[in-house]
């Protein structure tokens, strides 16, 4: 029998209140003041920042008649990054980093007050917030992005011991939600720190403490992938909710990629989860309601005729996950999460073709290829169209 530990729902939920109090404690301590010299130069960079976003929108109102809205967006869309060509080479983002020669310059107006993040010449993230090019305020945020990057692995290591429930309850019909967490196989209830993601199991040297059967390393792996997948989106998305939205589609990707391997289904609940998540990206990422309805069928409507035509070719829960998924995908980024999907599950079968593991009728999951399509797809899809249609030019 199975031993898994991992946290329920509620200790879950404990868990990150603890981590999110300590985080409101640990904060102020960290920032530093800047000294007087660098915090000129600061200053300086910011009012050039300033200085291109007031001249660029003014320029923008003058061929157009945007609502504050268009002009909020114009400025994080256009304005904000670095100097990226789009698929068409008509525009360039990025024209702040262009112009004023600064990195990763990302730009927020709220009113008549800009909060504004980028790369010094001196190689330091820095945050000023600036009203009307009058009062300026800098904080260096090195100390910050270390101590968010260390947060986002704790996080996403508890988490993933979260997951590691779900995975293990959910086929069993078990409930993921209450009660405390248990060894599978002397049903001992485990003490809190049996529960310590990756510490646990290293001191407990991979054995339940009361019956000393093995507990898998798969969920001690997980646990780091967790870890790791927070901070990646973090390092991806920075300060911004696709932050957080990108690592609960990350942590239900990862869900359903361990649950169709070991049972060749994907749950429902798991799909209506994505379905949620991918919504509300769809907002946050301002996609037109047309493109997601395009990416909810272009890919899931194939599968299925596919699947009159050769009996089985997909599962049903793979057309219910690019159908959700398509939500926020919109129709290009479908395409290109599918073919990364059938690319990848592809040469995995030809692999065990030519190692003689299974034969030519037999079947493999294909939804943790989808999945990792999926979520390569949402992180870097524009940039792998781009580099594509610029290598076919």
């Amino acid at each position: 029998m199975k031993n898994k530990k991992g946290f329920t729902l509620v200790e879950i939920i404990v868990v990150l209140v603890i981590l999110a109090i300590l985080a409101a404690i640990a904060v102020p301590s960290v920032i530093g003041y800047v000294n007087e010299a660098k915090e000129s130069r600061y200053i300086q960079e910011a009012h050039s920042i300033y200085t291109v976003v007031e001249t660029e929108v003014a320029k923008y109102k003058a061929t157009d008649d945007p609502s504050e809205d268009d002009i909020d967006n114009y400025i994080k869309d256009i304005l904000s990054g670095n100097t990226i060509a789009t698929a068409d080479n008509n525009q360039l983002k990025g024209i702040i980093a262009k112009k004023t020669e600064l990195d990763d310059v990302d730009v927020e107006r709220n009113g008549n007050t800009y909060t504004m993040y980028w790369i010094s010449d001196d190689d330091h993230r820095i945050e000023a917030t600036l009203t009307k090019n009058k009062d300026v305020k800098i904080v260096s945020t090195d100390s910050i992005i270390i101590l968010i990057y260390v947060y986002m692995f704790l996080i996403g290591m508890c988490v993933a011991s979260f997951m590691n429930v779900v995975i293990d309850r959910v086929p069993r019909n078990e409930s993921f939600v209450k009660g405390r967490s248990h060894c599978d196989h002397c049903g001992e209830t485990l003490k809190w720190d049996d529960l310590i993601p990756i510490v646990s199991y290293i001191f407990l040297r991979g054995k339940c403490r009361y019956c000393h059967t093995s507990i898998p390393i798969r969920g001690f792996l997980i646990e780091i992938f967790g870890g790791l997948i927070g901070m990646f989106c973090f390092y991806r998305f920075g300060f911004s909710i696709e932050t957080i939205l990108m690592f609960v589609i990350a942590m239900i990707l990862l869900a359903i990629t361990m649950i169709d391997f070991d049972t060749m289904i994907i749950p429902d609940g798991l799909n209506i989860a994505m379905f949620i998540v991918s919504i509300v990206l769809m907002y946050v990422r301002h996609m037109s309601l047309l493109e997601s309805i395009m990416g909810m069928f272009c890919i899931s409507v194939p599968m299925i005729l596919l699947n009159v035509l050769i009996a089985e070719s997909f599962g049903g829960g793979d057309i219910k996950l690019m159908f959700v998924s398509g939500i926020a995908l919109g129709w290009k980024y479908s395409l290109l999460a599918a073919f990364i999907g059938i690319l990848l599950a592809g040469s995995y079968s030809v692999y065990l073709l030519i190692s003689k593991k299974i034969d030519k009728k037999g079947h493999i999951a294909f939804g943790p290829y989808l999945s990792i399509g999926i979520f390569i797809a949402l992180s870097y899809g524009s940039e792998i169209i781009s580099w594509y249609l610029n290598l076919m030019m």
